[in-house]
C-alpha cells in the first residue's frame, strides 16, 4: 500500500503482528487467498461479543496473516491509500481504540 498523503516507509513484521500494532501487514484484501477468508472464525470478527464495525480491515487481515503458511510481504505498489480527511475526531478516536 502507498499512502498518498505522506511518503513513509512502513517495514512489515509478519511474526506475531498483534504484538506489533498489526505489524504493518496492510495489503489490499484482494491480495489474500480466498481459502484464508474462508477459514476466518466468526469470533475474529467480533470484539466483546459485538461485530466489528470500525477498522474491519484489521479484523480480516490479522487472522489471515496468522493463518498463512508462507506469508509474503508484497513490496510492489498495488494499492493507493487516500486517507479520509473529513473524519470527525471522535470517530478517529473510536477507530483507534478498536484497533
Amino acid at each position: 500500500m502507498v499512502r498518498t498523503d505522506k511518503k513513509n516507509h512502513y517495514p512489515v513484521n509478519l511474526s506475531n503482528p498483534r504484538a506489533h500494532r498489526g505489524g504493518n501487514i496492510w495489503q489490499h484484501l484482494r491480495t489474500f487467498r480466498k481459502s484464508l477468508f474462508d477459514r476466518i472464525d466468526a469470533h475474529d470478527l467480533k470484539l466483546d461479543g459485538a461485530w466489528v464495525d470500525l477498522a474491519t480491515d484489521w479484523a480480516f487481515m490479522l487472522p489471515m496473516v496468522e493463518m498463512a503458511k508462507i506469508p509474503v510481504w508484497i513490496r510492489d505498489s498495488l494499492y493507493l491509500h487516500e486517507p479520509s480527511t473529513c473524519r470527525p475526531p471522535e470517530e478517529k478516536l473510536a477507530r483507534e481504540r478498536m484497533v
